[in-house]
């Protein structure tokens, strides 16, 4: 898939309801590019966004906001494949992958 100029953030942030899924999940085998797109997990105690073994994707120009405590701003499983250019990661743990 592909997506372009989309902003993405974790509502209801103040009702003190804290979701543990990912924003974006790509699941084992999935594709996603993007272009310009913003991630904002604050507040939650979840990962951003994960991609699932065999996924991946070329992003550019974005930006992963959140990750918590053992969690992260971008998860990336075994055998997954992102390209990332000129992409900015902010929060507790910014970014982590699975060991091969």
């Amino acid at each position: 898939g592909w997506m372009e100029g989309i902003t993405i953030r974790r509502p209801r942030i103040a009702t003190g309801v804290t979701p543990n899924d990912e924003i974006l999940r790509i699941e084992s085998g999935g594709r996603l590019d993007m272009f310009h797109c913003v991630f904002d997990n604050r507040g939650s105690v979840g990962n951003c966004v994960s991609v699932g073994s065999n996924a991946g994707g070329r992003w550019d120009n974005a930006t992963i906001n959140g990750g918590s405590k053992d969690k992260h701003g971008l998860f990336v499983e075994k055998n997954a494949r992102v390209e990332l250019i000129d992409v900015s990661f902010y929060g507790r743990s910014p970014l982590s992958s699975q060991s091969w």
